[in-house]
Formats: C-alpha cells, sequence, structure tokens
C-alpha cells in the first residue's frame, strides 16, 4: 500500500489540470497514489483525468454523476484510499517537488501533529505575485478569524479525519474550515511548515460573488464553530464576517489582496 494518497476533487478544469497533476508526479517523494473525484464537470476534465491515468495504478479517477461539492468529492477519494497519511491538491494549484517528502518526515518525527500545511505562493498567469504565510503554530484568534492552515496545501493523519467523520457536506464553503476546528476539539493538533511548498492559482477567478444563501450557510458554520471552540461571545462577532464580505464590491476586495500579500514578482517555477 502506498504511504501517502493525494485527494483531490475537480470541476471544469480542463485547462489547469494537466498541470496540477505534472506537479504531483515530479515529487521528489514517490510512494504515493493519487485519488481525483471529478464534480460532474461539463467541460473535458473527465477525458483528461482518463488519459493521463491511462495504464497508471498510481491514479484512481472517480466520478459523480451531478455536482455534489468538494467535500462529497473529497470523502469518496477518502474513503477509496489506502495510504496511512491524506495529502490535498486543488485541481488548479501546484505542489513544489519537496512539498510531500517534507511533510511527511514532519509527521513522522512529530506523532502528536494530525496536520501539516506549508506557506504558498499566489500565481497567475505563470507568474508569482504574491505569497501567504500561515501561522506555523495557530492560536485561538487564527481560528476564529478563520485563517489557521491553507487547506489545499495539508497533509494530514488519516486515522485522525476519519475519527471525526471526514469533511461535512452540509459546510458549503467552509468544509475546511469545519473539519479543522471539529480537528481541534477533539485534541488534535495543527500545525504549519515555514517554507513555501505550494503555489496557488489566485486570479480573477477567484472573486466570483458567492450567494445569499451561502453566506449565510457559511455564517451558521462559524456560529457552530465558536461554540465547539468554546470562544469567548465577543469573538463571535467574526461570525458575522461572510455577512460584510458580501457587502464590499469583489474589485475593492481584489486591490486589499493584491496590497496584503503581494511580493516581488517573478516567474512560477
Amino acid at each position: 500500500m502506498p504511504k501517502v494518497s493525494v485527494i483531490m476533487g475537480a470541476h471544469n478544469c480542463a485547462e489547469t489540470i494537466e498541470e496540477s497533476i505534472k506537479s504531483i508526479l515530479d515529487q521528489t517523494f514517490s510512494d504515493w497514489e493519487c485519488l481525483i473525484c471529478d464534480d460532474a464537470s461539463d467541460d473535458n476534465t473527465f477525458d483528461i483525468l482518463k488519459s493521463i491515468s491511462a495504464g497508471s495504478r498510481k491514479f484512481i479517477i472517480l466520478r459523480n454523476e451531478k455536482n455534489l461539492g468538494l467535500a462529497s468529492s473529497l470523502n469518496r477519494c477518502i474513503e477509496r484510499s489506502s495510504g496511512e497519511f491524506l495529502a490535498r491538491q486543488d485541481a488548479d494549484d501546484f505542489s513544489y517537488p519537496e512539498r510531500f517528502r517534507e511533510q511527511l518526515a514532519f509527521l513522522e518525527r512529530n506523532r502528536d501533529v494530525a496536520v501539516v500545511g506549508a506557506c504558498a505562493d499566489l500565481f497567475s498567469r505563470g507568474h508569482v505575485w504574491g505569497k501567504i504565510i500561515a501561522p506555523d503554530n495557530p492560536k485561538l484568534i487564527d481560528w476564529v478569524k478563520g485563517f489557521g492552515v491553507i487547506h489545499a496545501s495539508v497533509m494530514m493523519r488519516k486515522s485522525s479525519v476519519l475519527a471525526v467523520g471526514m469533511y461535512d457536506g452540509k459546510a458549503v464553503r467552509l468544509e475546511d474550515y469545519d473539519l479543522w476546528v471539529r480537528m481541534i476539539a477533539s485534541g488534535n493538533k495543527i500545525r504549519t511548515l515555514p517554507g513555501i511548498l505550494y503555489a496557488i492559482r489566485w486570479d480573477g477567478a477567484a472573486y466570483k460573488r458567492r450567494k445569499v444563501k451561502i453566506r449565510i450557510a457559511e455564517i451558521r458554520v462559524r456560529l457552530l464553530s465558536m461554540m465547539r471552540l468554546k470562544a469567548p461571545p465577543i469573538f463571535y462577532l467574526y461570525s458575522l464576517k461572510p455577512l460584510f464580505i458580501a457587502l464590499i464590491p469583489s474589485f475593492l476586495i481584489r486591490i486589499f489582496h493584491f496590497y496584503k500579500f503581494r511580493n516581488s514578482e517573478r516567474k512560477v517555477l
């Protein structure tokens, strides 16, 4: 059985999926399998996946007959996985070559840690324009604000994920946050390595407006999370963050993120 199972949900990502998979193939650590669930794409994503995986035992391709969302797609991958560890990756991002090796080594040295993430470059049109540095040991305030680890960059102990019931399909757009909070409430530790081992495609598509009902669902998940974290009452105000964001024009959020995360522009490695 492979040591690491890479899990990925894919929906209409024909333009990016090959680059993402190539970064997995280029890892310096090779004892992995890759499970990808096509979430009812209506472009040729599924055909590309079948072509890439043809004749390879390292890939398992699943397909949802209807769009179920990321949480359900990832749960299908987890249920079919064989590895002791789960490595997340998004279909439009990529991992730098040493990512799996470094994260696995950290988890094997630190048996009390259930999840380890990485810091990430932000890129668009082939150029890195910024980076996100996640806290190496996130505190309560980090989780209250909603940013403790970069979801797509993590490697997790499969046993720990199974113990809390995997992803919750009802936690729309916050399936990762909901999972982290449940894991922390169960006594699991989450950490982030200091190095940049991941790259996130962050362009105009990242600023699509979310529907009001999704924003309301986010507030529900955040309120429940505050209770699970036993946060002081004043912190519950952070649960209203999705509502305030919904009132801000997308172009202003984009400008804010550019100045918050930018660094010297360079070509993607």
